[in-house]
């Protein structure tokens, strides 16, 4: 049976952008190497220190530019943070 439309193999298998940072305990804004698909928070996967947050509560991306990523609370100093893009904009 024939397949119309994009592979799922070559889908799956395109390198996603990711961003590390590391908490220093005050900060709360991070400045990602690209813009976010329509600012939505559910755009990007956030794990701080190998714990997946909540794009619901723990995280946003602002509106105002795209870019920033803004937590509710600062990650804590030493903890590495990892940005994995889900989409393009």
């Amino acid at each position: 049976m024939a397949y119309i439309g994009q592979s799922n193999v070559e889908y799956f298998s395109k390198s996603r952008k990711e961003d590390e940072y590391t908490g220093n305990g005050s900060s709360v804004d991070f400045v990602l190497s690209q813009k976010v698909a329509g600012a939505f928070a559910t755009n990007v996967i956030v794990v701080v220190n190998g714990q997946v947050k909540d794009p619901y509560n723990d995280y946003t991306i602002l509106a105002t530019d795209w870019v920033t990523l803004r937590f509710a609370v600062a990650p804590t100093n030493g903890h590495k943070i990892v940005v994995v893009h889900l989409g393009a904009e």
